[in-house]
C-alpha cells in the first residue's frame, strides 16, 4: 500500500516538473515577456517585482525551468547585478522560510533516528569539526545551483549553524547562483 502510494506521489511530483519545462519552453520561444518588458508599460519597479518573484520561484524543483526563462528574458532589458541582487532577496526569503521547516524536521527525524545507533552516529558526525563545515558548504552549493533548495537546506541544517547567519548566507548563495545562470546565459547568446 505504500509503495503506492509514493509512486502516486512520485508521478504526481514529474508530471508538476514536465508541466514546469513545458511552460519554460513556450516562454522561452513566445517573445511575450520580451514584448511586455520592451513596452512603457513596464516601469522600472514592476520590472524589479518580477526579478524579485522569479528569483523565490528559483528555489523550488518544481518552478526552477521558468524562473530561470524568465530572469534570463529580464536579463536582457535590466543589469545583470540588479536582477541578481533582487532574485537573491526573493531566493533567500522562500530559503529562510523553507530552513525554519527542515530544521523542524531534521529534529524530529533525528530523535526517531536514535533507535538506529548507526545511522544516528552517521548523522550526528555532521555536527562537529570538518564534516560540519563540508556539510554546509555543500549545502550552498546546492542553494547556489540551479538543483532543489530543499537538499542544500537539508545540508545546511545539519551542519547547525545559527540561525541569525543563514538569511545573509542565503543571499549571497543565491545571488551568485542567479547571476552565474545570467552570466552564462548572455555568454552562450
Amino acid at each position: 500500500m505504500e509503495t503506492k502510494g509514493t509512486l502516486k506521489h512520485l508521478l504526481r511530483d514529474l508530471l508538476i516538473i514536465c508541466s514546469s519545462i513545458l511552460i519554460a519552453i513556450f516562454i522561452a520561444r513566445h517573445d511575450s515577456i520580451s514584448g511586455i518588458i520592451k513596452s512603457d508599460g513596464l516601469s522600472p519597479l514592476y520590472a524589479g517585482l518580477a526579478a524579485l518573484i522569479s528569483g523565490a520561484l528559483f528555489t523550488s524543483i518544481f518552478t526552477i525551468a521558468p524562473s530561470s526563462v524568465l530572469l534570463v528574458e529580464l536579463n536582457r532589458h535590466l543589469p545583470i547585478l540588479a536582477i541578481s541582487i533582487l532574485g537573491g532577496l526573493g531566493a533567500m526569503t522562500i530559503d529562510v522560510l523553507l530552513a525554519s521547516f527542515v530544521r523542524k524536521n531534521i529534529a524530529r527525524n533525528m530523535q526517531g533516528l536514535s533507535r538506529f545507533s548507526f545511522k544516528w552516529h552517521f548523522v550526528s558526525l555532521f555536527h562537529f569539526g570538518f564534516l560540519k563545515w563540508i556539510s554546509f558548504l555543500v549545502g550552498l552549493f546546492i542553494i547556489a545551483s540551479p538543483l532543489p533548495d530543499e537538499l542544500g537546506l537539508f545540508f545546511v541544517g545539519i551542519s547547525k549553524v545559527k540561525k541569525k547567519y543563514l538569511p545573509v548566507v542565503f543571499f549571497v548563495a543565491n545571488t551568485i547562483g542567479i547571476y552565474l545562470l545570467l552570466y552564462a546565459a548572455k555568454s552562450l547568446t
